[in-house]
């Protein structure tokens, strides 16, 4: 009797916690999974977000908004009275950038110590052109971006409306995009005239900024000549859309030009002799290194008929070594000054004197003379005889070398300038 009683006990006993299984278990999450056959479906590579929703951005006062305003490369937008914009560089990245900067407010950029990794402060710009961004002739941004997405999708087990999404947010329709697995960092993508736009941040409001974006026209190329004696001239010629430039002479006052060096996707930087015309010095600052740019030192003494390649000439590099400046002394144009950036996980700079027309170099602790041969960005117009040459980065570099701090006075950009006075004598 007691044992079948033991029986109906255990039997009901069994029951209760089946019951209670089937009432508990579906409350508890899921585990991530690949996704069916059926969810697959619904995250294709052509796939479109046909809804585009619009944003609220409408009631935010932005009467006292500052207002930045970039003729090269076409577009304008305002932000916060307490942020600031710095142009960064683009150099060393593996993608080739056109424009790069970023918007951040006065108190994080004065903040001493360092941002966590997944936490940096800021909204950053980058514009590219988009068969470097990667885009096929017969592709669209959106088709390009949601290729992406149906990948970080898939592979997180997410459908892809929970990794992109298309608003509306002031004049144009962006793509947003949410990266998984990545820090939390939003992206938003606007194709325009053959450039793609991309702002991201990982701490900062982006809409409020981008409902205030406008995109005029450009032109196509700039160029600026240069009289050089005579009626012989030198003009660089760069094309903004393909990020190629071009370098020319004239010996009939401009009637024809002879091509002397193509640079793909890079900048090209040049001085001549005052005294003798026919001398001129350039060399390509290697602006995409991965894309066919090149690194090298050239010098002719015949307006550019000829050259000879001095590359290796310097010494020897850890890395790549491409140039910014060049600068021949206007009493002697064997001795020479150049403002280099030596590539190698990373980018750092470097300067260097020829006194015997380029075939040898030294280092040399440099004034501040050879910065003010930088000209700013010449990424789309070019109208300046150097290459990419940001002026506070030289300004913080002569005053490492020489350990002047004084120079820190003279830097604008406020990055830089933090920077400089950090430095230790």
């Amino acid at each position: 009797m007691a044992q079948k009683r033991f029986k109906i006990i255990t039997i009901f006993l069994f029951s209760l916690i089946f019951i209670i299984l089937i009432f508990v278990f579906p409350k508890f999450p899921k585990p991530s999974q690949k996704p069916s056959l059926e969810e697959k479906k619904e995250i294709q590579p052509t796939q479109k977000i046909e809804e585009v929703k619009p944003t609220e951005t409408t009631r935010i006062d932005i009467s006292n908004w500052k207002t930045y305003r970039n003729e090269d490369f076409g577009f304008e937008i305002k932000y916060p009275p307490d942020y600031v914009f710095q142009q960064r560089t683009t150099a060393g990245s593996e993608i080739p950038i056109k424009f790069s900067g970023e918007f951040i407010s006065q108190n994080d950029l004065n903040k001493k110590e360092e941002p966590r990794e997944c936490e940096i402060p800021g909204i950053f710009i980058e514009i590219y052109n988009r068969e470097d961004f990667g885009i096929n002739e017969n592709q669209t941004l959106e088709e390009f971006i949601m290729k992406q997405c149906q990948h970080e999708a898939g592979s997180a087990g997410l459908k892809i409306n929970e990794v992109c999404e298309k608003l509306k947010i002031g004049d144009y329709e962006w793509i947003k995009a949410e990266w998984p697995d990545m820090c939390p960092e939003e992206n938003y993508y606007l194709e325009k005239n053959n450039l793609v736009y991309q702002f991201r941040s990982m701490t900062y409001e982006i809409e409020p900024i981008l409902s205030t974006f406008k995109i005029f026209n450009i032109p196509l190329a700039k160029e600026k000549t240069q009289l050089i004696g005579g009626n012989i001239l030198y003009k660089v010629s760069c094309n903004p859309r393909d990020l190629t430039c071009r370098f020319y002479s004239s010996f009939d006052g401009g009637k024809n030009w002879n091509l002397i060096k193509e640079q793909y996707k890079g900048r090209i930087a040049y001085d001549y002799d005052k005294k003798n015309p026919q001398i001129v010095y350039f060399a390509d600052s290697g602006f995409n290194l991965m894309a066919g740019g090149e690194c090298g030192f050239y010098k002719s003494t015949d307006g550019g008929k000829t050259f000879k390649d001095l590359t290796n000439k310097f010494p020897k590099s850890n890395g790549i070594r491409c140039f910014n400046v060049i600068h021949l002394d206007p009493n002697n144009s064997n001795i020479i000054y150049v403002y280099a950036e030596e590539y190698r996980y990373g980018s750092s700079v470097s300067f260097w004197k020829s006194v015997d027309g380029g075939n040898t170099w030294i280092e040399y602790v440099p004034d501040l003379s050879i910065c003010d041969y930088c000209e700013g960005s010449c990424a789309a117009s070019d109208n300046c005889p150097q290459a990419d040459c940001d002026k506070d980065l030289c300004y913080l570099e002569v005053a490492e070398k020489t350990k002047d701090l004084s120079i820190c006075d003279k830097i604008q950009n406020e990055y830089y300038k933090k920077s400089c006075y950090g430095l230790k004598k």
